[in-house]
This record gives structure tokens, C-alpha cells and sequence, in this order.
């Protein structure tokens, strides 16, 4: 439990810097994990099943932001996108898109079947927590366009 504890630590350094923000950020990420906890029990959390909680803010605070975008609300779009960059420190770092490419030509030759659905399967278990699915589907698209 060691990204929730610093998830905690750093919500109480943010209450006493009164960086308001932060701290309403923090808490609602807190409460999505309380609420995951919850769901799963009896299991305990484990390190990936908070990170895939704080992915999973991270992407409604980014589909929000561009429901603003649209919407023509650039204060919100600001306030969003702050949001989003506090709960990115809490992931692990994502690989390049030189190393998914790697992994997804490696797939692609080994694979039998040059399926995409196939390929996206296997490629997104190996990169599970490591890198966007949206990223991952664009390059598995053009490796597929240039064969």
C-alpha cells in the first residue's frame, strides 16, 4: 500500500500549504480508491488496482475536460487539466512510443494471426499499466497499414 500511503502523505502536506486544489484532488482520488476497496472486498488493493483507479480519474478528468473543450469553458478546461496533472505523478512512468512500437512489430511477427483485435489483446497484456491504449491502438493501426 505504499502509493496510497503517499497519496495520504501527500494530501496532508496539502492541507497544511492550504493548496486547496491539491487537497480536493487528493481526497476525491482517496474516495475512489475507498470505493474500489469496497467493491472488491473481501480482496485487498493492490498496488496495480490503485494505479488503474488513478488511471481511471485520470480519464474521466480528461474526457470532462474535452466535454469544456467544446463546450467553450476554458476556466474548467484549466481547472481539469491541473486536476489531471496532480493525479499523473501517482502513475508509473509510460513507455516511449519508440519502445511500444518495438513491442507491437515483435507481437505482430510472432502472431500467427494478423488479426487486430488478436494483436491489441496481446500487446495491451504485456503493456498492461504501462502505456495509453489509445497510443497502443494508433501504432497497432499504422504497423498494420505498412504491411
Amino acid at each position: 500500500m505504499a502509493l496510497l500511503e503517499t497519496i495520504q502523505s501527500d494530501l496532508k502536506e496539502a492541507m497544511k500549504a492550504k493548496e486547496e486544489k491539491k487537497t480536493s484532488t487528493l481526497r476525491m482520488l482517496i474516495a475512489a480508491v475507498k470505493n474500489e476497496e469496497i467493491s472488491k472486498r473481501p480482496a485487498v488493493l493492490e498496488e496495480a488496482d490503485i494505479a488503474a483507479v488513478v488511471k481511471r480519474e485520470i480519464k474521466k478528468l480528461n474526457d470532462a475536460l474535452e466535454q469544456f473543450r467544446q463546450g467553450g469553458r476554458e476556466d474548467l478546461v484549466a481547472s481539469y487539466k491541473e486536476e489531471a496533472e496532480i493525479l499523473k505523478k501517482y502513475l508509473p512512468a509510460e513507455l516511449g512510443e519508440d519502445e511500444i512500437r518495438k513491442i507491437i512489430k515483435a507481437e505482430v511477427v510472432e502472431s500467427s494471426d494478423k488479426n487486430f483485435g488478436v494483436v491489441m489483446k496481446a500487446v495491451m497484456q504485456e503493456l498492461k499499466g504501462k502505456a495509453d491504449g489509445t497510443l497502443v491502438s494508433k501504432i497497432v493501426k499504422e504497423v498494420f497499414e505498412k504491411e
